[in-house]
């Protein structure tokens, strides 16, 4: 509030609400080409800054609360979001951002409720279903993620990790055949999508397709070599299927990854008994 006074002060009466508001423009330019560039530390302050010069602007906290979530710095992200939220309730996108603060802190149902909100107010932006979706995966209530990463494809079809939630989704609420098609639609979409092959395989190796399972794990495997959940479970269909030879390669890599893993383990144990005998 300083700098403001003075300019007040300093400069010509005739015009002081334009000569102020230019270093406020030029603030907030500054602050959106930050983000656009990915320094968030920089939008940070510049955005700081600008909120000196005008703590009650709209646009001014929009970049502040969007910068500091993206920076990391959640408690200032919640600290401001909160404010701006009393000034301007019905903000779709302080909404938005406050939702995925109150997410990334662990907060669910505040996140609910300030992405739920967000969602009336602009119930055909994609991203918001999509968040919402996050949210209650994270909370393993799958019919409801499916609801809202349904009404995300509806709006954009072609983005292909709505897709694979949404295969997930089915997965855990015994809708495996919708799952296969969701995941294969992904693979369409983007056919390098991480663990897309490992997705489409677990649904078919639950079907007891285990022959389609092994060839989604081995694509897996060739795009993720070292993911002993990857080569456990391609080790695990190989042992069912009678690929005896490639389960035991497959098994023991998994435990030279991760020594720890029980089913591996398990399976490698029941495979040497099986070879011994």
């Amino acid at each position: 509030m300083f700098s403001i006074l003075w300019l007040c002060l300093t400069l010509p009466l005739v015009a002081p609400a334009q000569s102020a508001s230019q270093p406020l423009t030029a603030r907030i330019r500054s602050g959106q080409s930050a983000l656009d560039a990915g320094d968030y530390s920089r939008a940070v302050q510049e955005f700081e800054k600008a909120r000196e010069l005008s703590p009650e602007n709209l646009e001014v906290n929009r970049g502040l609360v969007l910068s500091y979530l993206q920076f990391g710095q959640l408690g200032n992200a919640q600290r401001i979001g909160e404010f701006a939220v009393t000034l301007w309730p019905r903000d779709v996108q302080l909404q938005h951002w406050l939702g995925l603060v109150y997410f990334k802190q662990g907060q669910s149902e505040k996140a609910l409720s300030a992405l739920e909100l967000s969602e009336s107010l602009s119930p055909k932006s994609s991203d918001i279903h999509f968040d919402i979706a996050l949210v209650h995966l994270s909370r393993d209530q799958y019919s409801a993620a499916a609801i809202e990463l349904e009404k995300a494809i509806e709006l954009e079809p072609d983005a292909a990790l709505p897709h694979v939630l949404l295969g997930r989704a089915y997965q855990n609420s015994n809708r495996t055949l919708k799952a296969v098609g969701q995941f294969q639609t992904a693979l369409r979409l983007e056919p390098n999508i991480p663990l897309g092959h490992y997705h489409l395989g677990f649904a078919y190796a639950s079907l007891g397709r285990n022959r389609e399972a092994i060839a989604e794990y081995q694509k897996e495997v060739v795009r993720t070599p070292d993911n002993a959940l990857v080569l456990y479970h391609l080790g695990h269909c190989e042992l069912e299927a009678g690929e005896w030879k490639s389960a035991v390669a497959h098994l023991k890599r998994a435990l030279e990854v991760d020594p720890k893993n029980s089913d591996a383990s398990y399976d490698w144990v029941k495979l040497c008994y099986r070879t011994a005998s």
